[in-house]
């Protein structure tokens, strides 16, 4: 991956953490498109990057 900057100088963590803290009932995700690239964050922890 090439980035014009790092993408956690882009995204709040903290306000990322507390958004999916607390989703045991089921899965809960976030996802947001970042330079060429789709991003998909869970509530389990996973993540996802693919070229858009």
């Amino acid at each position: 991956m090439d980035l014009s900057s790092p993408l956690y100088e882009q995204v709040d963590v903290e306000a990322l953490d507390a958004l999916l803290q607390g989703q045991s009932m089921s899965e809960t995700a976030v996802e947001f498109e970042y330079e060429s690239y789709n991003i998909r964050i869970t509530s389990t922890g996973h993540l996802t990057v693919q070229i858009s």
